[in-house]
């Protein structure tokens, strides 16, 4: 448990500016593929629960037919005794077979992971003297560091891996294995997420949390909301930037998008209560809501394609932290009793 209530914290100091409050609760994950063939590993909107080990699966990220996540079953406590660090393992679910397996055979991650294709990437506490971002490629099998001066909240797109270091915004390239900043020594810059040649990311330097985003291939960065209010834990995909937003109010945090080729803003959620955490894929968002009371959320998905909002889960109790890539649907749920995939 101590692994899990760091990741916790991990999150949700990402948006303690925008609630200043305090917030815990129990995960679990299902999958929910809309329109795909069964052959693919799911059939279309059919529910899937995804582990039943009975220690804690947390965290996961999905890229096609694979699913990485975060699991304590080898969970350790190392380093100093008086503040020690609790290492942890990465595990990798393919869903057209249902196996998974671990990434960190020496149980070392120290955050979450992100995958892009068949690269995973994860921040990992080593042996103590080679802690640092790792990469794992799963169909080469090469498993390596690839930054010793470490980072948090990693993401991947293609060759390209982002990640927060000294509140400052950092592009790693897998093929030059050249590292460079991207946003200023003075923006205090976190949450990062990368697609293709666009990095986003939440920055301070005019004294509230706005967005910005940064073009590899022309070197540009671009301002993207103004509004005093926070705008925090951006997500994008090709175009399209999406953000938790508390412009109105701070119990009542909401969804907006924007619209990188029109420069157009959008607000996907009008319910009262909050919706937040949100994640895109193409035309699709999905993201947390507690429109039913914060003590039964639920996930909801809006289609840019068909500008229609879906509610996806629906049962006593809380799913949250989703993820989509295409068709699937991916979050984090408590019904089980434990914290499952």
């Amino acid at each position: 448990m101590r692994a899990y209530a760091r990741r916790l914290a991990m999150t949700l100091r990402r948006v303690d500016a925008v609630l200043g409050t305090g917030i815990a609760f129990g995960l679990a994950a299902a999958i929910l593929a809309v329109g795909v063939p069964a052959a693919s590993g799911a059939e279309p909107g059919v529910e899937r629960r995804l582990t039943t080990n009975t220690s804690q699966q947390t965290w996961p990220e999905v890229s096609g037919t694979y699913v990485v996540f975060s699991d304590d079953r080898n969970e350790r406590l190392v380093g100093d005794p008086n503040d020690p660090e609790s290492p942890y393992d990465i595990r990798v679910l393919n869903l057209s077979t249902g196996r998974s397996r671990v990434l960190t055979p020496k149980h070392t991650a120290m955050g979450r992971a992100a995958i892009s294709g068949n690269r995973v990437v994860w921040v990992d506490y080593g042996n103590g003297r080679n802690s640092g971002v790792w990469y794992h490629n799963l169909a080469t099998g090469t498993h390596k560091r690839i930054s010793s001066a470490g980072g948090v909240e990693v993401e991947i797109s293609g060759r390209n891996v982002c990640y927060e270091r000294s509140n400052r915004v950092w592009v790693y390239n897998l093929r030059t294995k050249k590292e460079r900043a991207v946003s200023p020594k003075t923006s205090s810059a976190a949450s990062c997420d990368i697609s293709g040649s666009v990095v986003v990311w939440q920055d301070f330097r005019h004294g509230n949390h706005d967005i910005y985003s940064y073009n590899l291939t022309t070197r540009k960065e671009r301002r993207l909301t103004t509004d005093p209010g926070g705008q925090t834990i951006p997500k994008v995909s090709g175009n399209r930037v999406v953000w938790t937003d508390d412009r109105n109010g701070g119990l009542d945090l909401d969804v907006y998008a924007f619209n990188l080729a029109t420069g157009v803003e959008t607000r996907l959620t009008t319910a009262s209560g909050n919706q937040w955490f949100p994640n895109i894929s193409g035309t699709r968002v999905v993201w947390m809501d507690e429109r039913n009371g914060t003590d039964n959320t639920e996930v909801y998905a809006y289609d840019f394609a068909t500008g229609t909002e879906t509610r996806v889960t629906d049962h006593a109790g809380w799913s949250g932290n989703p993820v989509v890539a295409g068709t699937r649907v991916v979050w984090s749920d408590d019904r089980a009793g434990n914290l499952d995939l």
